[in-house]
């Protein structure tokens, strides 16, 4: 059944609503439904690779994401997963940077690379008939061409520049070195003057094979069967990046700019933990985010004193008083929402390996929000901003 609404002329010439039931037996409901990602199926490959896939999506996305980031760097290495980054795609065995940018051009495809401290990602997105052709853009080890390294090098060192000179991204830098410490490997900026070896000894030694290979839109055991012939079936096993230790402390650079930018952030022992984190964050004065095992808010004003005095005030307050079913509800509908295109679907299930259905579940089993022992970065106009003992 349907109704219609019909806009007509009552008595007296006033417009009125009527409502007329019919019948349509062949027409779609017209009522929202909820979006269905499918289930996800997981396999591991003999050689440590990790395929997970789910299949509804109009278009693919092919994202592998290899463990280690900048907390898989050696000291001699600071900067070299940055820098590994920009490596992707480029001259393999019988595949120039050119061929391999022109063979995806053909298919279609758009590619992505990304980087954070536990993990370097790079991939594609296509039409579903490319995904699986397009595999060896991902699977052929590059072969460390002198001008790809160089270029390599020279676009990690331009992020490092705009870093240097942006406020907010200085600040989410020390964030690190704040909640870790400076001198860990967790703690250590991104950003830094790698050499070429050391860019190829990095890439080298975390490998493909202890990845993950995340692929939407396709059909699990055909992508299976492509992803283990591209691949391989053994390998070195890479390495799997340690397990950084949460040390609440301080981040401080004083520098001239206008404003006051302040972070504040807490341990986030769980993937929905820290997006409910968030989520409580967001609900307050000011902006919330989560990051690998954190979650914390950043704050910004022209009077540093001002705005320390808030964020006291806050963290004392109604940050500690957490409305955890608001924040629950508000964290699962940024997954659902959040993971409406097949990258960013890919992107959760390539980082986490898990779909949203499975991380709306963690969300509801969170059974509280901890406040408590926060790390603090302060970057610009800071006289006047405390530190996390004055929390």
């Amino acid at each position: 059944s349907k109704q219609i609404l019909l806009r007509g002329v009552g008595s007296g010439g006033r417009r009125c609503l009527s409502t007329v039931l019919e019948d349509f037996p062949s027409t779609p409901a017209t009522s929202p439904q909820p979006r269905t990602v499918g289930a996800v199926s997981v396999t591991k490959l003999p050689s440590g690779l990790t395929v997970i896939t789910s299949p509804n999506t109009a278009s693919s996305t092919v994202s592998l994401t290899i463990p280690g980031g900048s907390l898989a760097e050696l000291p001699s290495e600071s900067g070299a997963s940055l820098a590994a980054r920009f490596l992707a795609f480029t001259s393999a065995r019988g595949r120039s940077t050119l061929k391999t940018r022109r063979d995806l051009e053909d298919a279609g495809a758009t590619t992505f690379t990304g980087h954070a401290r536990e993990g370097l990602t790079m991939g594609y997105t296509c039409s579903p008939e490319y995904a699986e052709e397009l595999l060896t853009t991902l699977s052929q080890k590059t072969l460390y061409e002198p001008w790809d390294v160089s270029s390599a090098i020279s676009q990690s060192s331009l992020l490092g520049t705009s870093m240097s000179t942006s406020p907010l991204l200085t600040l989410q830098d020390g964030i690190y070195s704040a909640s870790y410490g400076p001198d860990t490997v967790a703690g250590r900026s991104v950003y830094g003057s790698p050499s070429p070896s050391s860019v190829q000894d990095y890439y080298e030694r975390v490998g493909s094979n202890a990845g993950v290979l995340s692929a939407t839109g396709v059909d699990h055991a055909s992508f299976v069967s492509a992803a283990s012939s591209a691949f391989g079936e053994s390998g070195a096993p890479g390495s799997t990046p340690p397990q950084p230790t949460f040390n609440a402390g301080d981040y401080r650079l004083s520098a001239d700019c206008a404003q006051a930018h302040v972070a504040v952030t807490f341990p986030a022992p769980s993937l929905a933990a820290g997006l409910v984190m968030k989520a409580h964050f967001d609900s307050g004065p000011f902006s919330g985010y989560s990051a690998a095992g954190l979650a914390g808010f950043y704050a910004v004003g022209d009077d540093g004193k001002e705005l320390w005095t808030s964020v006291q005030e806050y963290v004392s307050g109604a940050a500690a008083s957490a409305d955890l079913k608001a924040a629950k509800a508000a964290a699962k509908a940024a997954v659902m929402f959040g993971t409406e295109s097949s990258y960013d679907l890919a992107m959760l299930l390539g980082l986490h390996g898990k779909g949203p259905e499975d991380v709306c579940k963690d969300i509801d089993a969170v059974k509280d929000v901890v406040v408590k022992g926060g790390s603090v970065a302060k970057v610009g106009k800071v006289d006047g901003v405390g530190g996390s003992r004055d929390l």
